[in-house]
């Protein structure tokens, strides 16, 4: 017949219990040079911490009893298990090796690694920031080249309507010459037949002067020829 579950379950979570205690053992036997002083009571408080809710009644947790280990030095060392040390209080050499650690602590020199790993984190960030530097001063360029663009075809756009304009206003002060033209050929024209028409009274004029003068002139002969003809007739009675 099989044991019950319990008792397997307390026996085994008391041979991890043996070995974690084994191993922790050694290794300050290696590094101190003694051994560790295991109490019943600290198993139990172990035990009573790790079956907590797994439903196993008070009596079958017990624990058979572990030997004390004494120390070759005679001296109390802290508690290999660091939940059953929780548990307890500090001891004195625990608080003045503790006060001694914070009096004689120093600042730790970052290694080269770390060193190393920081300046290329640095290198990359500043490559980083100059490669958005660059980014974003092609991308200012673009804008402000397109930018232009859109200028230059705001004017060109623009110079068509300027140009009309330009050649409403020219085609208007075209009209008004042409109109101060007429006039003035009107009055040329004017100005031509009154000069016509003097001319032609000047010949006219020229004419009856040349006739009157012919007239003084035929008068002047016959005056002329009568007082000939008068002395002749004098001087020959």
């Amino acid at each position: 017949m099989l044991p019950p579950i319990e008792t397997v379950i307390a026996h085994r979570v008391e041979e991890k219990a043996n070995q974690f205690a084994y191993k922790r053992r050694t290794y300050f036997n290696q590094a101190y040079g003694a051994q560790m002083v295991i109490d019943q009571s600290h198993i139990r408080i172990f035990l009573k911490k790790n079956l907590a809710g797994t439903g196993i009644s008070s009596p079958d947790r017990r624990v058979p009893a572990i030997g004390l280990n004494t120390i070759q030095a005679g001296s109390r060392t802290p508690i290999h298990m660091r939940q059953c040390r929780s548990v307890l209080p500090p001891t004195e050499e625990e608080m003045a090796a503790a006060e001694q650690d914070k009096t004689t602590r120093r600042v730790q020199v970052p290694s080269l690694v770390d060193l190393n790993l920081v300046h290329r984190m640095v290198v990359n960030l500043v490559k980083d920031s100059k490669r958005v530097k660059a980014k974003h001063r092609a991308m200012v360029e673009t804008f402000e080249s397109a930018l232009q663009r859109a200028r230059l075809e705001i004017e060109q756009l623009e110079c068509p309507a300027a140009t009309a304009s330009r050649w409403i206003e020219q085609q208007q002060h075209f009209e008004q010459r042409k109109c101060e033209v007429h006039r003035e050929g009107i009055s040329l024209s004017s100005v031509e037949s009154e000069n016509r028409r003097l001319t032609t009274a000047a010949k006219n004029a020229e004419k009856n002067k040349c006739r009157l003068e012919a007239k003084v002139h035929n008068k002047t002969t016959c005056y002329i020829s009568f007082y000939r003809a008068c002395n002749y007739l004098l001087f020959t009675d």
